[in-house]
């Protein structure tokens, strides 16, 4: 079973020691971004551009992110 893309990005940015601030940062987008995320609240703005910035950022691509996570 897939996890849901919130508790993915918390608990990788965790187990990096990475405030929501600092993780935006490495990401290119923004600390709100990263909070409603985490909070599965992220309505319409965590699109294919926004979800391939975050797989950068944890060091993998966008397709090997899908392979992980529901959205």
């Amino acid at each position: 079973m897939k996890q849901h893309i919130g508790e993915f990005v918390k608990e990788y940015r965790q187990s990096h020691v990475l405030s929501q601030t600092e993780f935006a940062k490495s990401a290119g987008t923004t600390q709100s971004l990263i909070s409603a995320i985490e909070q599965n609240n992220y309505g319409r703005h965590l699109n294919m551009r926004n979800a391939e910035k975050l797989a950068k950022a944890m060091n993998m691509t966008l397709s090997k992110l899908l392979e992980k996570v529901d959205f």
